[in-house]
């Protein structure tokens, strides 16, 4: 009876799993949820995916240049007071200068839920998502707006949930994790 369950409940939930024929074609899909491949999160990997050009440590190092002195020397403003206009620029309320410096919202504990620098109202540099304990959600980076490097999203255990990778705002391709750390999905871009 167990196995009979097992088997009606891996019928139902497996398909959902599988992208359509058209999404596999256009973005290089694999499905590693059979292979016996090592975990990034692990280890060694044995899925080739061209690395970005710059490392995002490189690309945040290189972004910070663009402002015309210090981050830390910026406002530091929650995103209460900060909107979004027609132009796509954020805006400081009370202010018609695009804003530049560092968007923080912060948990009533304390812990800074999300960190976002922008430069001339656009986000530029790193942008950080905390889970509520102030463990890492997601990292992202931008330039003038537009993503570049690898974005990454963490399970609250701290794996890897999923890296995407971006050049000059163009879509490269992912991989996803499960929550024990196993790769599952690779798609690439071509």
């Amino acid at each position: 009876m167990p196995f009979f369950l097992l088997t009606l409940l891996g019928s139902i939930v497996l398909p959902s799993c599988v992208p359509e024929k058209n999404e596999q074609a256009e973005f290089g899909y694999h499905d590693l949820a059979t292979s016996s491949v090592t975990p990034a999160n692990q280890g060694s990997r044995d899925i080739e995916v061209e690395p970005p050009a710059k490392t995002n440590a490189e690309r945040k190092s290189e972004l910070l240049t663009d402002f015309e002195k210090p981050l830390h020397s910026y406002p530091q403003i929650k995103s209460s007071m900060a909107s979004y206009r027609d132009d796509g620029l954020l805006y400081r309320k009370g202010i018609d200068t695009p804003f530049s410096g560092r968007l923080v919202d912060l948990s009533a504990q304390g812990v800074a839920l999300l960190e976002v620098s922008f430069l001339d109202g656009q986000p530029h540099g790193q942008q950080l998502r905390r889970n509520e304990d102030g463990s890492l959600a997601m990292e992202a980076i931008f330039q003038h707006g537009v993503l570049v490097g690898i974005k990454t999203a963490w399970w609250p255990s701290g794996l890897v949930k999923e890296e995407e990778y971006w050049d000059e705002g163009t879509y490269k391709g992912r991989r996803v994790w499960e929550e024990n750390g196993r790769l599952v999905k690779e798609e690439r871009v071509r």
